[in-house]
């Protein structure tokens, strides 16, 4: 026989008029002519309209025909018959309660609601409805009336008389059997819905089992056709345990979960052997490598001081360990230290070319400051070239009552001629004043963090700073290699008392003039120039690129730190020791958990280490001993990383081995 496909579309929005209107012309002129209100077909119309759903042809025919077997034989069907058998939406619930009714006169049926739902609850599921293992939507089953529990039949019988089941024989056996009359009933039936939402797993879990066991008895029983194992298997065996899933489950499917059992407890069983094996395995070599890299990162710490101390990304991490914990900060401003600034303003009338600072402007700052009666006057301004003005400038040099210490470019300076040099010596020499370099230890990233060190048999043996605080009367031990770094006081003024040059030139009666003389008085006095863009550096005090620091206010920064016996060195040896111990277990620990996840052990094995070799090639400066501290931190991730790695690998194999 030949056979075609033929696609029915959805029914044209207007077309239910149609629908229900021509069943009852085909019956005018023949005894059994009905009438219907246009007010009926308005109603039907306007809920069908209402429900938009793709039940909604079933719902209507349904209708109808309950409209029809209640009160077809008034010959007149009105809006009241309707609403009196629920509607549309409700003609599906006002069968069911139809036939509850006429169980009351039923002996074999419970008087109570609750138990007759039950009954019907063990009367449908599974037998009647079940889950579609594709669409996961509720579908109708259709069952052997002899499988539907004895006493759960009255009502389903009741159920066939108002047409929400209907029966039929087998055609192979020619045994009765009963299904829903449409699988409408499974969505808009609220209490069966219901029930097959709390049954949705067990459902599923049914028909899926059903259909492994269809794949596995097909292809010869063979092991990798078991799909149900771990938690899958755990939800099929529980069906086993209700009555009335067990019932549906054959022969064949009971073999395969059984089949499914034997093998996941043979994979748990090597899983557990392995494991046993490797715990001991991985452990001691993680502990080993643990220690391995303590040991050697101890061993060698000051070596590790001096080759990762070129490194950006561990500095700033410096920068960040100083700010919490070593940085400084006064309540108010520095008691000894003050800035005078030569800044634009004072030089506007020497523009456009105001470079070298004019001498004679410096040599009256001198005599200024000098009557203020400082502790100390330093001239952070280099003399590498001759100028006009100079023999004012040493004049005043000479005669100054005060201590002053004259800033010098040593060797390190970049673009520093010889000829300059011994210029700038023939200036010392003649001044007769004591002088230190005042070069800053700028690193790679632009960043001064450190204070310079001083040149071995370098013709300026210490640095302005401590030929500064020596003048004043403080002689440090020693300087520090780190600066420590003073943020602004708690009273949010200025770190240190700093002047404008200009403003010390105004009249002696002034009252500024006077304020300031009392101020300054017994105070370091450092001058400098604080132009725009000229001798400025970034420091960890910096919170952008362009928020920048005057060498004169550096050199008051590391001054400061010298008057107040401040030293930041390595730390103490057994304390390194407890701090890498630390870090060490801390980092195994992390990375063992990091390695659950395979995008933090791609993250710690390669982008880490990556950023480290591309710093290393391209910073080259002092780092302190946090450095050692971070390669400690680093390896020891690693080694987590590979001993998580290890302990999941072979019981990975092994339950992959299992499900496969």
């Amino acid at each position: 026989m030949h056979q075609d496909t033929l696609s029915l579309p959805p029914m044209p929005k207007g077309s239910y008029a149609e629908v229900i209107k021509g069943p009852i012309r085909r019956l005018d002129g023949t005894a059994r002519a009905i009438r219907m209100d246009d007010a009926l077909v308005d109603a039907l119309l306007a809920d069908i309209e209402a429900g938009g759903a793709k039940d909604a042809l079933p719902l209507l025919a349904f209708t109808l025909e309950r409209l029809y077997a209640e009160y077809g034989a008034t010959g007149h069907l009105t809006v009241d018959h309707y609403v009196r058998l629920g509607g549309v939406k409700g003609s599906i619930e006002a069968a069911v309660e139809r036939a509850f009714k006429v169980a009351d006169s039923d002996t074999r049926v419970p008087r109570d609601r609750q138990a007759r739902l039950t009954l019907l609850r063990r009367g449908f599921i599974p037998w009647l409805a079940g889950i579609d293992p594709d669409t996961k939507a509720p579908r109708r089953r259709v069952a052997r009336l002899s499988e539907i529990p004895a006493e759960a039949r009255p009502l389903i019988d009741l159920l066939v008389e108002q047409h929400l089941l209907s029966t039929d024989l087998a055609m192979d056996t020619g045994e009765k059997t009963i299904e829903p009359a449409h699988e409408a009933l499974l969505r808009q039936w609220g209490s069966l819905q219901g029930w097959l939402e709390e049954d949705f797993e067990a459902l599923a879990t049914l028909e899926s089992v059903k259909r492994a066991a269809r794949d596995w008895a097909t292809n010869g029983c063979h092991p990798e056709w078991l799909a149900h194992l771990g938690g899958r298997l755990d939800s099929a065996e529980r069906l086993l345990g209700r009555k009335d899933l067990a019932h549906l489950l054959n022969r064949s499917e009971q073999d395969y979960l059984a089949a499914c059992r034997r093998a996941s407890d043979t994979a748990r069983k090597r899983d557990k052997e392995r494991l046993a094996r490797d715990r001991l395995s991985t452990w001691m070599g993680g502990v080993s490598l643990a220690l391995l890299i303590i040991f050697i990162s101890l061993l060698t710490f000051s070596d590790l001081y001096a080759v990762f101390r070129q490194v950006p990304i561990l500095a700033q991490l410096e920068d960040t360990w100083t700010g919490l914990f070593l940085r400084r900060q006064l309540n108010s401003q520095h008691p000894d230290v003050a800035i005078v600034g030569i800044t634009d303003d004072t030089l506007s009338e020497y523009r456009p070319s105001y470079l070298p600072i004019n001498r004679r402007l410096v040599a009256k700052l001198v005599d200024t400051i000098d009557s203020m009666y400082p502790r100390a006057i330093g001239i952070d301004l280099l003399f590498t070239s001759p100028s006009d003005g100079d023999d004012d400038l040493i004049d005043a040099l000479k005669r100054a009552k005060s201590r002053v210490v004259l800033a010098a470019a040593d060797e390190r300076t970049i673009g520093l001629s010889v000829d300059q040099r011994e210029k700038q010596q023939a200036f010392f020499h003649e001044v007769g004043r004591p002088t230190g370099y005042s070069n800053l230890a700028t690193g790679r990233d632009s960043i001064v963090r450190f204070i310079a060190r001083s040149i071995p048999d370098g013709a300026y043996p210490k640095s302005f700073a401590a030929r500064l605080t020596e003048s004043a009367g403080s002689a440090p031990a020693k300087e520090g290699p780190r600066i420590a770094w003073l943020s602004t006081p708690r009273d949010s003024t200025d770190t240190f008392l700093t002047i404008s040059a200009e403003t010390l030139f105004r009249p002696a009666d002034d009252l500024v003039v006077q304020v300031l003389r009392a101020v300054l008085k017994d105070k370091i006095v450092l001058v400098g120039g604080m132009l725009h863009e000229i001798d400025t550096h970034l420091t960890p005090l910096s919170n952008s690129p362009y928020e920048k620091m005057h060498g004169v206010e550096i050199h008051a920064q590391i001054t400061a730190q010298l008057i107040d016996g401040v030293f930041l060195d390595s730390m103490d040896p057994l304390l390194q020791i407890c701090i890498s111990l630390a870090l060490a277990l801390t980092g195994l620990a992390m990375g063992r958990a990091c390695s659950r996840k395979t995008v933090y052990l791609l993250a710690l094995l390669v982008l880490m280490p990556m950023s480290i070799a591309v710093d290393f090639a391209l910073y080259r400066w002092h780092l302190e001993s946090s450095v050692a501290f971070l390669l400690i931190w680093v390896l020891s991730l690693i080694a987590g990383v590979i001993y998580g790695r290890l302990r999941r690998l072979r019981p990975f194999r092994a339950q992959t081995a299992a499900r496969g």
